[in-house]
């Protein structure tokens, strides 16, 4: 059951609010319009992932979606939480096409998409950190203590997943397909 459902990304509505006002040939409207297609690609991504949820067992799961949160003045988000009697899966929605690599040994991630090479931050070391943070968040209000796992889930289905040799990592058939962290 879903107990709170995803937001529009706020950072969108800013972004389309000055596409609308930039004249077309201002200098910085190629950044704009890539910008807004960066939040939208995002959002449909965390928003693939919403029938997989949709068919989990109702007695056994909460779904929380877009999480704003706060521990110690360090603000952080979390995609979708789920919340069970046993544990919460915390999961970090990526929406990439093409190749993806997982380094763990340089905590980077490689993608590869139409033969051009860009590289992030490990993703799994986000949603490390969210996990590490949402403890902290849960120990301050005195929550009790219940196993917490997080994912990394790619929602594109054509996407191709590699992985180093011993990482941990799932791929359940179908769509969408996750790493634990």
């Amino acid at each position: 059951m879903i107990v709170k459902e995803r937001d529009f990304p706020a950072n969108l509505l800013f972004l389309q609010a000055i596409e609308r006002r930039l004249e077309n040939e201002h200098p910085s409207m190629p950044r704009v319009k890539e910008l807004i297609a960066k939040q939208i690609k995002g959002y449909k991504g965390e928003s693939a992932i919403d029938y997989p949820l949709s068919i989990l067992p109702n007695q056994d799961y909460s779904i929380l979606h877009s999480l704003s949160l706060q521990f110690q003045k360090q603000n952080f988000h979390i995609d979708t939480l789920l919340l069970s009697n046993n544990f919460l899966p915390l999961l970090e929605v990526k929406n990439m096409g093409g190749t993806i690599h997982f380094d763990r040994k340089f905590n980077q991630l490689t993608h590869t998409y139409i033969g051009n090479v860009k590289y992030y931050q490990c993703p799994i070391i986000q949603v490390n950190n969210q996990e590490r943070l949402f403890k902290q968040w849960m120990e301050q209000f005195g929550f009790p203590q219940i196993p917490i796992t997080s994912f990394v889930v790619i929602s594109n289905p054509s996407c191709m997943i590699q992985v180093d040799p011993g990482d941990k990592s799932t791929n359940p058939k179908g769509h969408p397909r996750s790493l634990s962290s």
